[in-house]
């Protein structure tokens, strides 16, 4: 799998497009992205042309803000894996 890590200031409208011929070559088979909101993840799938599977962020036992209701249902929804970074703040 290959990330693209962070919604910014990576240029990640460019970097997508890219990773989609990547899948197509058969060089990556899947596409995931790290530390994207739900409209992050609506942007990048709007331009992707393979499915984002996964998005990582910052969870724990201790510090859930990012993975808020609207996170979970945008990636339940859309069958996006959530990889925790840090689960256990270490």
């Amino acid at each position: 799998m290959l990330y693209i890590h962070a919604a910014s200031p990576v240029d990640w409208q460019i970097a997508i497009p890219q990773i989609d011929e990547l899948i197509d070559e058969g060089i990556v088979r899947d596409f995931g992205v790290s530390n994207f909101t739900a409209m992050n993840m609506v942007n990048a799938q709007a331009i992707a042309k393979h499915k984002v599977v996964a998005n990582q962020v910052n969870y724990s036992l201790l510090y859930k803000r990012e993975v808020n209701a609207l996170f979970r249902s945008y990636c339940q929804d859309n069958d996006i894996q959530t990889v925790a970074y840090q689960p256990l703040k270490r």
